[in-house]
């Protein structure tokens, strides 16, 4: 029984280290990262995405551009993840000017490459793992705040 027990346990914490539940992952786009600021709103869309895994769904953040101020754009339902022993994946649908486009996104789980594809675009990402809510929530922010700098830079140029 005790022998039971104990491998109950360890199967128990083994099965959640492997979950991708409650930790995140912050992306950049390194094509986008070298080719740098020749397009500031290209920047902000594209070279950063995050995403948080929790309850078995992933909820997505990216960052846009309202007026001359970077904001946070989270998902609050995410969609269903489907996890093997190499990759997490899921599907979402946008409105993207009044179409529905559908984003397909598979995380390789040993390199933490994103890849995110749809009908019009493929988007390639390096990962990082990040194990706790309130170390991703800092990091969305820090982000904000980069692109924000940014965005500024480019703003410093005009007359008005």
């Amino acid at each position: 029984a005790l022998c039971l027990c104990l491998g109950l346990v360890i199967w128990s914490v083994t099965a959640q280290a492997a979950s991708p539940d409650d930790k995140g992952l912050l992306c950049t786009n390194q094509t986008v990262a070298d080719e740098g600021g020749a397009n500031i709103d290209r920047v902000i869309a594209e070279k950063f995405f995050a995403v948080w895994f929790e309850q078995g769904a992933a909820l997505r953040t990216v960052w846009r551009r309202q007026n001359d101020t970077i904001v946070i754009h989270s998902v609050s339902a995410g969609s269903r993840y489907r996890t093997n022993s190499r990759a997490i994946d899921w599907t979402s649908k946008t409105l993207v000017d009044g179409q529905t486009r559908e984003n397909n996104y598979i995380v390789d789980r040993q390199s933490l490459e994103l890849n995110i594809s749809s009908t019009i675009s493929a988007l390639a990402y390096e990962c990082e793992l990040i194990e706790t809510k309130r170390s991703y929530d800092d990091a969305l922010d820090d982000t904000r705040q980069t692109l924000q700098a940014a965005y500024d830079k480019e703003l410093a140029t005009n007359k008005l």
